[in-house]
């Protein structure tokens, strides 16, 4: 692959794709479009397909600082939202807080009772929570029913459920495991991802 690299008045070729570097005066592309200052536009060869950098206003108003890339057959320099794949102004989310906890119940643990584990974090507010659950079995997400049992008598019907799943507050996860009957002793490895958004912080 080849790269071309203009930084004011060095030009340095190595192949057909091309990075150009705009330092403080505006550059022309092979396409005969202007490059934006103190920005680096890489093309495809025939549309300019990513800017990193300054771009007057395209990150929102005001805002000229960023990253874009641009959908197949459209210029970054000039698509719109919809024409884009990613930009930095996109409200994303990401991972604010990671880890793995492991949840035990034993033998003891009578049906309809269980146990939990809590997981603080310091967003602040209530995040969106993912989480995965093995016990050597294999990843489930959460959260996970893994059986229920119907019982009682001519006036009453009760369900026994076993299960896992989250509560989720603005300042813990809880995870929680709970028991269908007596007499089972098991360890579930929790894997955890809490996410935020990028306009949070």
């Amino acid at each position: 692959m080849s790269i071309i690299k203009y930084d004011n008045q060095t030009n340095e070729s190595e192949g057909a794709n091309t990075v150009m570097q705009a330092g403080l005066s505006t550059i022309q592309n092979e396409a005969g479009k202007a490059v934006p200052n103190n920005a680096t536009v890489v093309s495809d060869g025939v549309l300019n397909r990513v800017v990193l950098g300054y771009q007057k206003d395209g990150f929102g108003t005001g805002k000229n600082y960023g990253i874009k890339v641009s959908q197949d057959g459209y210029d970054v320099l000039t698509a719109t939202n919809d024409q884009l794949v990613m930009s930095s102004a996109f409200n994303n989310l990401k991972i604010f807080q990671q880890g793995t906890v492991s949840l035990t119940r034993d033998a003891s643990v009578a049906a309809g009772s269980g146990v939990s584990i809590d997981v603080p974090h310091s967003l602040g507010k209530v995040p969106m929570v993912i989480a995965y659950a093995d016990s050597g079995g294999g990843a489930r997400p959460l959260p996970v029913l893994l059986g229920s049992w119907t019982g009682g008598g001519s006036s009453y019907t009760y369900v026994l459920t076993r299960s896992l799943f989250a509560n989720v507050s603005s300042s813990t996860v809880t995870f929680f495991y709970t028991a269908g009957f007596t007499g089972l002793t098991e360890t579930w490895n929790i894997k955890y991802y809490i996410l935020t958004s990028t306009t949070d912080n």
